[in-house]
């Protein structure tokens, strides 16, 4: 058997034959997971990806890890042809999951192996949606993705807002996706009543620095330069002698220019003392930033489902998110603070507001650590993920 973390192209040769049917199974319990960029990286979907990929194999699924290099959504020609080297080297008639940051962007790649290969794809949110994109790329993107869809044998969503938009967006047939929303796994500190009671204590002190965080991957659609811009207007010391720092984690080489940005707007407003740009860091790093913090911020444009803000619930923190996407609907709202996309006044009124008020702190940390107990836990979610990946297998058999 070849090695598990990612497959060896020299001994993974398709069959040259042409016997057997296009989309018969033989092997039902091999599935190889195309996942482009860094599996490691610091956000919702890849988080996602990782727990599927663990959980599958506990269940006895052999699962091939294909890590695609390159720039995703907007690929180069070369990027596209070592993907096609990649799909080349796979087995006929395998099941092929990919994750969604390619497959739309790849059509004419997909293309090429749709008879012989059995496609998944796993959306966390179309691809067209990204901000920052110029009316031209986003038509380029939404057709490409409508057209790699054409050859998706089923389609899997992480949110029914999701399932949605692929509809209205891609006319893909309702009945052939899923949902299978994340899990959560809440900290082991966190089921410990007196973590609130520390939180508490934090928040309400004037000694300790409201300490305010933000996680996801550093692009445009996240954009983390209105919460830059929003906590510019913030004073160096809130009316209750409390000072604040922001730290803002995630990899900073998907847009390279939009993080640029972020570090040019941090020097032109004299904030390097308050605003700390960390880049990608590590878990037990990135544990230790949710243990400090008191206050979570996404000010995205749009999310497919949001995991970074349950993962921010789960360790008692406050969230404050936009109106746009899946999050506002699926947010508690007693645990959520909402204001529109790109509003940075609206956005430094509500840090200003729950800093003024630790007691509405407080409450709303208890608030969304107990949604977070009604949450599945990532093992039930790969099991779900399992069960439909069989189904899938015995629907493709002739």
């Amino acid at each position: 058997m070849t090695d598990m973390g990612t497959i060896s192209t020299k001994k993974q040769k398709h069959a040259q034959s042409g016997q057997s049917s296009p989309h018969s199974l033989n092997e039902t319990t091999n599935i190889y997971f195309v996942i482009p960029g860094d599996l490691e990286a610091a956000s919702g979907g890849y988080a996602y990806d990782r727990h599927i990929l663990k959980g599958l194999r506990q269940l006895g699924w052999n699962v091939y890890h294909i890590p695609l290099t390159g720039a995703f959504p907007l690929c180069s020609a070369q990027t596209r042809h070592k993907a096609n080297a990649k799909l080349t080297d796979l087995p006929d008639n395998a099941l092929v999951l990919v994750d969604g940051l390619a497959y739309g962007a790849l059509p004419e790649v997909i293309s090429i192996h749709a008879k012989r290969l059995n496609f998944i794809t796993l959306v966390h949110h179309p691809l067209f949606l990204e901000a920052g994109l110029g009316e031209k790329e986003q038509k380029a993107l939404h057709s490409a993705e409508k057209l790699a869809l054409q050859h998706a044998q089923f389609l899997i969503t992480t949110s029914d807002e999701t399932r949605k938009t692929v509809v209205k967006n891609f006319s893909y047939p309702y009945d052939k996706i899923v949902v299978i929303e994340p899990g959560l796994d809440l900290p082991a500190f966190a089921k410990n009543p007196s973590h609130f009671d520390h939180l508490r204590t934090r928040q309400t002190s004037a000694s300790v620095p409201m300490r305010l965080l933000c996680v996801g991957s550093v692009v445009a659609r996240k954009d983390q330069l209105s919460l830059i811009k929003a906590v510019a207007g913030l004073p160096d010391v809130f009316e209750n002698q409390k000072s604040w720092r922001l730290d803002i984690i995630g990899d900073l080489n998907f847009q390279p220019s939009y993080a640029q940005k972020m570090h040019e707007v941090v020097e032109e407003l004299g904030l390097q003392n308050y605003v700390h740009l960390h880049g990608k860091v590590g878990e037990a790093r990135l544990k230790s930033f949710y243990e400090s913090a008191d206050l979570f911020i996404l000010p995205s444009h749009y999310e497919g489902y949001g995991m970074a803000f349950w993962e921010a619930l789960s360790y008692g923190l406050p969230v404050i998110a936009t109106y746009e996407g899946s999050v506002a609907a699926q947010l508690p709202r007693e645990a959520t603070l909402l204001f529109r996309a790109g509003n940075s006044q609206q956005l430094r009124q509500s840090i200003e507001s729950l800093a003024a008020t630790p007691s509405l702190l407080s409450a709303m940390s208890q608030a969304g650590h107990r949604e977070c107990q009604k949450k599945p836990s990532w093992e039930k979610v790969t099991a779900l993920m399992s069960h439909h990946l069989k189904l899938f297998v015995e629907r493709l058999k002739p």
